[in-house]
């Protein structure tokens, strides 16, 4: 889906009407709960009889191209059943449920609200998977950006702070999988380095917390050097990491491309955007093919293709009129390849010290954004019209 937002942003309208049925009919149909959550797939073509079982992983990727009521709703059922103590986020919610001393499928979904709270809910999963908890982060800042909703930054930032501290050390993902009855043994994955860095990096750039980008500069490296080196031949073009074809879940593959990506603008670092270019090549190549396998990486190819784009708005107080006008501005535009960052002064100086080189002199003004466009910046801009001329 958010290919066709993608496409929809570049002007190709089709996609935009696309991308509207679909979420639509998720909403309007039984796929969604009353909670604001979303069942796994419906079993018959009219998207009807859901399969009642509730995945982190869909419901934080319907997060990135909800709109603001939908995207609600969905972090909503985040907050209130997936959600634990810690702030990490589990994997599931079952489709079973024991209601007069039987196990039945869906029955407790199927009541209203206010009756299900006199029997117990379907059991969790309690998984905490480092991938699935990145893909939750990356839509919760992105929905919470795009509407203005602290909270779903908040859930993201305690998401990642919970992961950060019992699955990584050093800085490095230590732990793929881990639950109330420990840690697993299983190794950590590209998907899992992948989509948290891509979820850390959303985070830093939405909250100007340095610590976040620098984590994830590490797991892209890591990343990057894991699946590089397999194979030279493979890695040249793009298949040495063995995924499969993208299914309900963003791929592994492609979110570490998407990081390597948005480092490379962020650092000036254009080997990384050739290896993002290179980890995609064969996905996209496919994609031309067969698209619903492979979407994101032709959304990600489509971005590659053109200049990267940066815009840093820089301002020590959010709540000035004219800055938050300014962020307003930002919320409405849309381009597939558009980083945008908003700090503080004092984060900014933060930054470029830690080797983040578009932040460099970015501490000097207060109140004003900067649009680059492959790091070469226009003059900023001081009012939220200038703005707005400049992302035409």
């Amino acid at each position: 889906m958010e290919f066709l937002g993608d496409a929809a942003a570049d002007g190709v309208e089709p996609a935009g009407g696309l991308l509207r049925r679909a979420l639509g009919a998720i909403a309007g149909s039984e796929l969604t709960d009353a909670d604001g959550g979303v069942f796994r797939y419906a079993t018959r073509r009219d998207w009807s009889v859901p399969h009642y079982e509730r995945m982190l992983y869909d419901n934080g990727g319907l997060l990135a191209v909800a709109d603001p009521a939908r995207a609600r709703g969905i972090a909503d059922f985040l907050r209130d059943t997936l959600r634990r103590p810690d702030g990490a986020f589990v994997a599931a919610q079952d489709s079973e449920s024991t209601i007069d001393g039987r196990r039945v499928e869906g029955e407790w979904y199927r009541l209203p609200l206010d009756e299900r709270t006199r029997l117990d809910p379907p059991p969790l999963d309690d998984q905490v998977l480092t991938g699935w908890n990145g893909l939750a982060v990356r839509g919760l800042v992105s929905a919470g950006a795009r509407s203005g909703d602290d909270e779903m930054i908040d859930l993201a930032r305690a998401a990642a702070d919970a992961v950060i501290a019992a699955h990584l050390r050093d800085g490095h993902v230590t732990v793929r999988s881990s639950s109330g009855a420990g840690t697993s043994a299983a190794a950590p994955t590209l998907e899992d380095l992948g989509l948290f860095a891509e979820g850390l990096l959303e985070l830093a750039l939405a909250t100007g917390e340095l610590r976040y980008a620098t984590i994830a500069r590490t797991l892209v490296d890591d990343g990057l050097s894991g699946a590089l080196e397999v194979d030279p031949v493979l890695a040249a073009a793009g298949t040495a990491t063995g995924e499969q074809p993208q299914t309900a879940l963003r791929s592994g593959t492609v979110a570490l491309a998407s990081a390597a990506a948005v480092l490379a603008a962020l650092t000036g670092d254009d080997d990384r955007r050739t290896a993002a270019a290179r980890l995609i090549a064969d996905r996209a190549r496919t994609g031309v093919d067969r698209p619903l396998g492979h979407a994101d990486a032709l959304g990600l190819a489509l971005a590659l293709q053109r200049p990267s784009r940066e815009v840093v708005l820089v301002a020590d107080d959010r709540s000035v009129p004219e800055v938050t006008a300014m962020l307003r501005a930002l919320r409405s535009t849309r381009r597939p390849g558009t980083i945008t960052a908003v700090l503080t002064r004092a984060q900014a100086a933060e930054w470029a010290e830690a080797g983040f080189t578009l932040m460099e002199g970015r501490d000097t003004a207060d109140g004003v954004t900067y649009v680059c466009h492959d790091r070469v910046c226009a003059l900023p801009a001081r009012t939220a019209d200038e703005l707005a001329a400049q992302l035409v």
